[in-house]
């Protein structure tokens, strides 16, 4: 059964508040709002940060596009519209102002609130405010590299899978997706100057790998933990919600094992540091090779190392160095601290 919604209403009776909480508490009606809202339970925590994601979504959207429509002309709500016009600069121009804009109103900011609302100790709460073992990070950074014949592998399955004939429907709809995305991704990864390269490092490596770790494993990811008293559960869902969420379908498996792997990274070391860390090495690593291969020798080498059958003792010798390396974090980390507490 799907856990209940609670709230803990014991959490706002003056007993169990803070003397500093209580002063302002009788001193101020708003204190009395803010309160409540740190006594929130978990489901209700969730509907919450999503609300507040949705909100400020909204609000970014709405400010990206006046800028790319006083700037460029370029009305980006049409997308349908301008996803034909990719060769034009400024369509370019807006679709990146946007992704970063975006981007920055659904992850960064929302997480960054919800953890001051619910919590008053932002960097506390996200666990940014302690860090993995220096180790930890050479070795899963070593975890990424083991790891490409099997995410690769993964690609090859999924891509594989077919939907029964009544979903026809729903998987062309699917594919169509998966080529926006694709063709999307491909033009933001044209990069002629340095200052281009910069750009995508920012807005492909950098905000995705602290946002959506902020979002996802910093807020979503320990409110599923406490939601169901279990810190697999917690990762599992969250790391599904996390690929689904991308839209990218035929990329759904390998992308949601990403999310199990830095859901137990943040799990074992006790700090974001580590999966915003990998969630970077991972992104900028493929902004780096298309910058030095080029968009079209990239597309077709990354897809390459393990994703054929001649590969699989590739594969199987990647998964044994994959679990070995993930043992070796495990055990030094448990050695070093205990488990985040959720």
């Amino acid at each position: 059964m799907f856990p209940t919604f609670t709230v803990a209403y014991h959490s706002i009776m003056p007993g169990d508040i803070e003397q500093n909480d209580l002063q302002n508490y009788q001193k101020e009606p708003s204190w009395y709002w803010l309160t409540m809202l740190r006594g929130l339970g978990p489901g209700w925590q969730l509907l919450f940060f999503c609300l507040i994601a949705l909100v400020s979504w909204s609000l970014f959207t709405m400010i990206g596009n006046l800028i790319t429509s006083s700037l460029w002309g370029v009305n980006t709500v049409d997308f349908r519209g301008i996803f034909n016009q990719l060769e034009d600069p400024a369509v370019m121009s807006s679709l990146k102002l946007m992704q970063i804009l975006q981007h920055i109103g659904l992850a960064i900011v929302p997480a960054l609130l919800f953890a001051y609302i619910v919590s008053g100790k932002t960097v506390e709460y996200l666990a940014l405010n302690r860090s993995a073992l220096p180790l930890s990070y050479l070795l899963a950074a070593g975890v990424l590299l083991c790891a490409t014949p099997i995410v690769n592998w993964m690609i090859m399955v999924n891509g594989a899978m077919e939907l029964p004939g009544f979903l026809t429907g729903m998987e062309d709809w699917m594919k169509e997706m998966e080529d926006v995305g694709a063709t999307l991704i491909e033009r933001f990864l044209e990069m002629e100057s340095v200052e281009a390269l910069l750009l995508n490092l920012f807005m492909i490596g950098i905000l995705p790998a602290l946002g959506e770790e902020l979002m996802f494993r910093g807020v979503i990811q320990r409110i599923f933990s406490s939601w169901t008293r279990n810190v697999h559960l917690g990762v599992w869902i969250t790391a599904i919600i996390f690929s689904a969420i991308h839209m990218q379908f035929y990329g759904f498996l390998p992308r949601m094992m990403l999310g199990v792997l830095f859901g137990y990274l943040f799990v074992w070391s006790g700090s974001l540091l580590l999966p915003i860390f990998c969630h970077l090495i991972y992104n900028g690593s493929g902004v780096m090779l298309a910058y030095l291969w080029g968009v079209e020798e990239f597309s077709e080498q990354e897809g390459n190392i393990g994703s054929t059958s001649d590969d699989s003792l590739l594969t199987m010798a990647s998964t044994l160095a994959v679990a070995g390396l993930l043992y070796v974090i495990y055990r030094k980390e448990k050695e070093a601290r205990e488990p985040i507490e959720v």
